[in-house]
């Protein structure tokens, strides 16, 4: 199995979407020497820039999916399937961004009504 294959695995076995501690804290599962090179973490991260496009992207930061994974399907679960407390981490970390930048847009707009000072009774 490669680098490229295993991350891929992790995600998948992840819900899809894993945050970068959660590569480097499982990774060995999938590939036991990955961590033989003092620097293991920068060999990770280049598998993931190198093939950002092909097998991942980037959903936020230190936050990385399967190239198929839908962000937007929040968390669809099945009765009979449990989540797993880092999957919904993802996830929240992933709308938290987008809703970030969607709020500091609306609030850098001009307010569409103007203050109106009350008069002293």
């Amino acid at each position: 199995m490669t680098k490229v294959e295993a991350i891929k695995q992790l995600m998948k076995d992840n819900g899809g979407a894993v945050t970068l501690k959660t590569i480097y804290n499982e990774i060995e599962k999938y590939y036991p020497n990955a961590k033989k090179s003092v620097e293991w973490q920068a060999g990770l991260r280049g598998v993931l820039y190198r093939d950002i496009g092909k097998s991942f992207k980037k959903l936020s930061n230190s936050v990385y999916a399967v190239i198929d994974y839908n962000e937007f399907d929040f968390i669809n679960v099945d009765a009979d399937k449990l989540v797993a407390e880092k999957e919904i981490i993802a996830k929240v970390r992933v709308l938290q961004s987008k809703y970030r930048k969607e709020l500091l847009k609306l609030l850098r707009e001009p307010l569409k009504t103007p203050y109106k000072k009350e008069k002293a009774a």
